[in-house]
């Protein structure tokens, strides 16, 4: 008698279960909550940055008496508001802190709209640039008022005026502000010359009869 054959079974399909982690943070009203936060973060870092231009004399006292309930803040926002307002703006970079404020605003929309927050990254990168260049720039024109440039901008005025000069800071300051114009715009000569003025044709004079 002939053998039977043998009948292989199909292998079953393995259903992966979904990660109750990975699906919470991909939910919508996890989205939605974190859009609201960075949007209230960026509204809470402005109106603290704006109300410490206006007290941050008065409030350089209760910065280390945190904890002191005895002490209180001119900040619109508390304590809370001038610690922070100092760390960035004071020891940060100065007036140009409120371009972190101004990205973080539109990051948290688009999350909240459910916009993909890489259409973001560039302006993120030349945001930054633009922060660190206004922070250098102002400290190089106002060195005796330190709230402009911030700390970081008054060190790396310092530390570049030591090695190359005031004039040369002032044309890294323009070079590095013709090349990140350039690079925005995606300059090219051609571009240039079509900005440039055409020379009008001249008329050819009619022969006299």
């Amino acid at each position: 008698m002939a053998k039977g054959k043998k009948r292989t079974s199909k292998p079953k399909k393995i259903v992966k279960k979904p990660n109750s982690i990975v699906s919470f943070f991909k939910g919508q009203q996890t989205h939605l909550v974190f859009g609201v936060l960075v949007f209230s973060s960026a509204i809470f870092l402005l109106i603290s940055f704006y109300s410490f231009l206006q007290h941050w004399k008065e409030d350089q006292s209760i910065l280390d008496n945190f904890s002191d309930k005895t002490y209180s803040a001119n900040n619109l926002l508390g304590k809370l508001g001038a610690n922070l307002s100092d760390f960035f703006v004071y020891d940060g970079f100065g007036v140009a802190t409120f371009i972190i404020p101004i990205l973080l605003f539109f990051t948290g929309l688009y999350i909240i709209l459910h916009i993909p927050v890489k259409q973001l990254s560039k302006s993120w990168v030349n945001g930054l640039i633009t922060m660190i260049w206004i922070s250098l720039g102002l400290a190089y024109l106002k060195p005796e008022l330190p709230l402009l440039g911030g700390k970081v901008g008054f060190e790396i005025n310092e530390f570049l005026q030591i090695y190359i000069g005031g004039i040369g800071v002032l044309l890294l300051l323009l070079i590095s502000f013709f090349v990140f114009f350039i690079a925005s715009f995606k300059i090219t000569p051609a571009k240039i010359k079509a900005w440039m003025p055409k020379p009008k044709p001249k008329l050819k004079k009619e022969p006299s009869v």
